[in-house]
């Protein structure tokens, strides 16, 4: 759960900073302090987004290391290889959701980035809702959205504390939770949000150079 927590709270902070990080200075007319140096549009764009991403990774470590650390305090055994998948997604996911952000917030407004930004978090559930569908429009549609969304944040933090045999008979949740996944499929999906984090900083770097910006 505290995991699972820290996760989300990174991602939420990305998206929150990288909604503002570009809007709110064209509206305080600061980024003119920027763009009259000799540096591209893209240049500034993109050090934002590594500015976010690397804070929200730093902290999803400064995280880990506490936890880690009460783990061991506590007598729980943890899991490393899952660990480090966790981490892996949910710094993914920073980075995904932040560059989104920061792209949007280049070429619209802070809350527009923010809300857009927000859905597409939760897109992948309404995307396997509707390709759980019988086959028809809904799945349809469905596969259709999923063709041009990410997998999104993959949340694997149940699986680190290793549980006994005898706890994972008692609770079905907990079964669930440390239910076999496919090992080979996860470079797959961290390869494919990495490449719509790509894709949202490019598109997000072509339209911000391209636009007039009255400062």
């Amino acid at each position: 759960g505290a995991l699972q927590g820290g996760a989300a709270l990174c991602i939420a902070a990305a998206i929150f900073m990288g909604a503002g990080a570009v809007s709110s200075e064209i509206d305080a007319k600061t980024l003119i302090t920027v763009l009259a140096r000799p540096i591209a549009r893209w240049e500034t764009l993109t050090g934002k987004w590594v500015g976010l991403t690397v804070f929200g990774v730093a902290t999803l470590a400064i995280g880990a290391l506490v936890g880690m650390a009460l783990a061991a305090w506590f007598g729980i055994e943890l899991d490393r290889g899952a660990l480090l998948l966790a981490l892996a997604h949910a710094s993914m996911a920073v980075a995904l959701f932040g560059g989104l952000a920061v792209a949007i917030s280049a070429n619209g407004t802070s809350g527009l980035a923010g809300l857009a930004t927000a859905l597409m978090v939760f897109m992948p559930v309404l995307v396997g809702m509707l390709d759980s569908e019988t086959p028809g429009t809904g799945r349809t549609v469905g596969r259709a959205i999923g063709a041009v969304t990410p997998v999104g944040f993959i949340d694997v933090s149940a699986r680190v504390p290793r549980l006994s045999d005898e706890a994972l008979r008692r609770s079905p949740a907990h079964r669930q939770a440390h239910a076999d996944y496919d090992a080979h499929a996860q470079p797959g999906l961290l390869a494919e949000n990495a490449a719509f984090t790509v894709i949202f900083l490019a598109g997000g770097c072509a339209f911000f150079s391209r636009r007039d910006i009255k400062l």
